[in-house]
């Protein structure tokens, strides 16, 4: 049977406990990586629907203009009975 040796054994220990503290802080800068990219994510999100809902309003405006403009040369061309 091997013996014991306490030398090797506190060597692997230390080893572990540094990679155990080098995880944590790559774990702790992963999280503030990802707060920081869902905190971006929703920006653009927010942004994206504030160009949609402006895009729809052109449109909406557009359409108005459109129907105006036929209603307008409907009646100029006096076709109205």
């Amino acid at each position: 049977m091997a013996a014991f040796n306490i030398d090797r054994f506190e060597q692997r220990l230390s080893e572990m406990l540094r990679a155990y503290e080098t995880l944590q802080a790559e774990h702790a800068a992963l999280q503030a990586a990802h707060a920081a990219e869902k905190q971006r994510n929703a920006e653009v999100r927010d942004r994206l629907s504030r160009v949609i809902e402006r895009i729809r309003a052109l449109e909406i405006e557009a359409d108005a203009g459109d129907q105006s403009t036929r209603a307008d040369q409907f009646s100029s061309n006096g076709d109205v009975s």
